[in-house]
């Protein structure tokens, strides 16, 4: 429990002052835990939201795709995407290639010291990118010139 000095100035930290349009206004205070259970919930909400936003993506399995060829993709890499789609199919998995330029929308927050091993080689990169991936989202990472033969389960 806070001392009386610290939960006073806490309490007067959580004051929130609310102006209604008539010039009139009301004062709320809470104490501290209150407001930690309100950010515990808002937090939780947040997260159930962000799971929630596309429900094909709640059932799927997204498996992931590094496909960052700067002179355009190799025939191989055609043949490679239709055994991808035949024996992964859309129902349960969701494919996602990524680039230099898309990677971004998956990963936001890596840490300096994962950035810095990133940038010492496109091999390191891959390492870094691919650790993220599963660890931040799941699913199944697929080299870029994996030939699938049979289905993916």
């Amino acid at each position: 429990m806070p001392s009386t000095d610290h939960r006073t100035a806490l309490e007067r930290t959580l004051r929130i002052r609310i102006d209604l349009p008539r010039g009139a206004s009301f004062n709320f205070t809470t104490d501290s835990s209150a407001v930690t259970h309100m950010v515990a919930s808002c937090t939780r909400r947040r997260a159930r939201h962000k799971r929630m936003q596309d429900s094909h993506y709640r059932s799927a399995l997204p498996v992931w795709l590094w496909s960052d060829f700067p002179n355009g993709l190799p025939p191989f890499l055609n043949i490679v995407r239709r055994s991808l789609s035949r024996h992964a199919p859309a129902t349960r998995f969701v494919v996602h290639e990524l680039n230099t330029s898309t990677i971004h929308n998956f990963i936001h927050d890596l840490p300096t010291e994962a950035l810095a091993v990133a940038s010492t080689s496109a091999a390191a990169m891959s390492d870094v990118v691919r650790t993220a991936l599963l660890a931040y989202h799941g699913g199944v990472w697929l080299d870029s010139d994996l030939l699938l033969s049979q289905p993916l389960s």
